[in-house]
């Protein structure tokens, strides 16, 4: 099955960038799931999906994913096909987005023990350039020569090491992220958001679509299901409690603590509408 209007998507990103062909196709068809293997075998293979998608830049899979967006086609992302439970298989009219050609070390920084990958870049790839530096990733999974570093991410893994150093969710200092909007999330030096949080970039209110930054400062947290809208700024270590509500154009102080729907300051009395914005911080931080 075709999908339509790919040659806008041509356009936005390269033509060569975009795969149809039957075997292009049938190579992204698979993980390292077997019972997918054996239906190839007997005669009962998985689907093609209706077309693949090879990104170079964080540009090109905004592109992807706003063409995506805007036209309710399914994207499954592929990393390296190490996974062995067939999370890969699409649909023939989905898109399969190959991350494997963003594949590039940004850094290696050996003073302040962090390094940063492309979503694609191979495990072990990525150990050995640590290792030249006499560090460690510290994360060994059993796939480690076959699986992406972003995949590692993606599927929260662990591996041989896990005991020692933690799960994936516990070495991973920032993320970068596009969200199925097309819109770039940063979380940056140590910002946490909790599970259950929604962070919203647009809001659609009384027919009109409004977009803006969410900006969370060094070390700022975001508590369990938290609702932030666009505009809203957290300084640097600020907290926001579970469970609480950051209004459009709000801006956290830094190291302050605020919970509440809306945020008022923590364990203050709550007063009969909404207390005072809070004042800008004034600090740099890192736009999400």
């Amino acid at each position: 099955m075709s999908i339509g209007g790919l040659d806008a998507l041509a356009a936005a990103i390269g033509a060569d960038r975009i795969e149809t062909g039957s075997d292009q196709l049938d190579a992204r068809r698979h993980d390292y799931w077997a019972l997918s293997h054996v239906r190839d075998f007997v005669g009962s293979p998985a689907p093609r999906p209706g077309a693949l998608v090879r990104p170079r830049t964080v540009a090109e899979v905004q592109a992807v994913l706003r063409f995506a967006n805007e036209r309710r086609v399914a994207v499954i992302p592929f990393g390296l096909g190490s996974g062995v439970v067939g999370g890969v298989i699409a649909a023939p009219d989905a898109i399969v987005l190959d991350m494997g050609a963003m594949n590039a070390v940004r850094f290696i920084d050996p003073v302040n023990l962090l390094a940063g990958f492309d979503a694609g870049h191979n495990g072990l790839a990525a150990e050995q350039a640590v290792a030249a530096e006499g560090l460690t990733i510290g994360h060994w999974p059993q796939s480690v020569a076959v699986s992406s570093v972003g995949g590692w991410v993606a599927t929260r893994a662990s591996g041989q090491f896990s005991t020692g150093y933690g799960n994936i969710e516990d070495i991973v200092h920032t993320i970068e992220a596009v969200l199925p909007t097309g819109e770039l999330v940063t979380l940056g030096k140590g910002s946490t958001v909790n599970r259950g949080c929604v962070v919203q970039t647009h809001l659609f209110h009384d027919r009109i679509m409004r977009m803006d930054t969410v900006v969370l400062g060094d070390g700022a947290t975001l508590g369990p299901h938290c609702v932030v809208l666009p505009a809203a700024k957290l300084g640097a270590g600020a907290t926001v409690g579970p469970a609480s509500l950051v209004m459009r154009g709000d801006e956290v102080p830094p190291s302050t603590r605020w919970q509440g729907n809306p945020i008022v300051p923590w364990n203050a009395s709550r007063k009969k509408g909404r207390g005072t914005k809070p004042p800008d911080s004034g600090v740099e931080e890192t736009a999400a």
